[in-house]
């Protein structure tokens, strides 16, 4: 049974006098409202989440996920061209230090500094584009994982 009050709609259990959540008084001589079950949804109607419904229609055009798979574009361009700016810049600063060793007379020390800055700077790139690149190839596997998954998860539907 439910509470008389339009407001509250409380459960009213048998012998009741006041609703259990506004304090309403129930009259034993007016009727008290039934219990209404919500309707029954039919089992052989599928619910969808709406996460789930762009996965798939993206899915079936063949590109899951268009943002990360440029982000993955991105990261590995990126990579490629800090590395070549690295170098550039140990090439620069090997070009500084044979300039200063050639006006201070003492080319040999500053000539091993410079192809010093030249290999560090080098290896920094080539470890930034190592990094860059293989976070960009991880989100590429993630993104062929979750092709996998989706397009299994459809072929269990239709079966």
């Amino acid at each position: 049974m439910r509470c008389p009050n339009p407001d509250c709609d409380g459960d009213l259990r048998p012998g009741d006098r006041h609703c259990p959540l506004c304090g309403t008084a129930v009259d034993e001589a007016a009727p008290v409202q039934p219990a209404v079950a919500p309707p029954l949804v039919p089992a052989a109607t599928p619910r969808v989440s709406q996460q789930a419904v762009p996965r798939r229609a993206i899915s079936r055009e063949g590109e899951a996920y268009p943002a990360l798979r440029s982000l993955s574009a991105v990261l590995i361009k990126t990579g490629s061209a800090l590395r070549w700016v690295f170098i550039g810049a140990g090439v620069v600063l090997l070009f500084l230090h044979v300039m200063r060793g050639l006006n201070a007379g003492g080319l040999g020390t500053e000539l091993l500094l410079g192809a010093a800055g030249l290999g560090v700077c080098a290896i920094v790139g080539w470890l930034l584009w190592l990094a860059l690149a293989v976070h960009a190839e991880l989100l590429y596997l993630l993104l062929d994982v979750a092709n996998v998954f989706i397009s299994s998860q459809s072929s269990h539907r239709r079966q």
